[in-house]
C-alpha cells in the first residue's frame, strides 16, 4: 500500500457495519504521515482492533498511542497473534483496556499420550488438542520409552496397565535414563482411584495420577499444575 486510499480501495466491498481487526507492520503503520487506523475510522469504518507488529526492541516506539490495542514484538509466533486476533468483536470494543485486564493467555505444551484402548486414546488425544496442546501417542510403555528418547515432550500421560510394558514399568525405564528424563512430568491414567494405587504410582516415579475416566477440567488442571512455566528449548 502505498497511501490509505489504496487500504479504502481495497475494503471498498466490506459492510463498514461490520468490526473491522487491523493488523500492521510497525514500517507501514503511517502512510504519508497518516495513521492507516484514524484514516479508516475517519471514512466512517469500524475498528475494533488495531494490531502493530514491531521490530523487537522498538515495541515502545508504539505502546504510548492510544489507537493502538495491542503491539507484537517479532518475530510472531502463533499464541501471540491468536492472543491479538480473539475475543468477541460483536457489539464489544477490543481495547487496550480489556487486553490489559484479560487473563494470561495459556501456553501450549508437548504431551506424549500412552494409551492402548483406541477409544481412550481418541477421547484424550481430541480434549487435548481442544485445549491447544501437541499430541503424540503411543500404544504402550515400551513404544513410550522409546519415543521420549527421540523427542523432547513437556508431559507424559501414561495409561498403567498396557500390553508389553506396563506404565510403571515405563515410568521405572524412563527414569533409568537419566538427566533431564527424571524430570519430565509423568502423569497416570488408572481406573483405580485407592489410596494404594497412588502409592504403586508415585512408588514408580510418576509425578501424580488422574482416575478414568479422565474430565477435561481435571486434565486441563493437571497439565497446567505438571507443566507451570517451564520454557522448552
Amino acid at each position: 500500500m502505498r497511501s490509505i486510499e489504496d487500504l479504502k480501495s481495497r475494503l471498498q466491498f466490506f459492510d463498514k457495519n461490520n468490526h473491522l481487526t487491523l493488523v500492521v507492520d510497525g514500517s507501514v503503520h503511517k502512510v504519508h504521515g497518516e495513521d492507516l487506523c484514524a484514516g479508516l475510522i475517519k471514512d466512517g469504518f469500524t475498528v475494533d482492533r488495531n494490531v502493530v507488529l514491531a521490530e523487537m526492541g522498538r515495541e515502545k516506539d508504539f505502546e504510548a498511542k492510544n489507537e493502538i490495542t495491542l503491539v507484537i514484538a517479532k518475530p510472531i509466533f502463533r499464541d501471540s497473534m491468536v492472543k491479538a486476533l480473539t475475543g468477541s468483536s460483536q457489539g464489544t470494543s477490543f481495547n487496550r483496556e480489556a487486553i490489559e485486564e484479560a487473563p494470561e493467555e495459556e501456553a501450549t505444551f508437548h504431551i506424549l499420550l500412552v494409551e492402548d484402548n483406541k477409544v481412550n486414546q481418541r477421547v484424550a488425544a481430541a480434549m487435548l488438542k481442544k485445549m491447544g496442546h501437541d499430541v503424540d501417542l503411543a500404544e504402550n510403555g515400551e513404544e513410550a520409552v522409546k519415543q521420549v528418547q527421540m523427542k523432547k515432550y513437556d508431559a507424559v500421560l501414561m495409561d498403567c496397565q498396557m500390553p508389553v510394558l506396563d506404565g510403571w514399568e515405563a515410568t521405572r525405564q524412563i527414569r533409568r535414563l537419566g538427566g533431564e528424563f527424571e524430570m519430565i512430568p509423568i502423569v497416570a491414567l488408572t481406573a483405580n482411584a485407592l489410596a494404594g494405587d497412588k502409592q504403586q504410582c508415585l512408588d514408580a516415579g510418576m509425578n501424580d495420577y488422574l482416575s478414568k475416566p479422565v474430565k477435561k477440567q481435571d486434565l486441563h488442571d493437571k497439565i497446567l499444575e505438571m507443566c507451570g512455566k517451564r520454557t522448552r528449548v
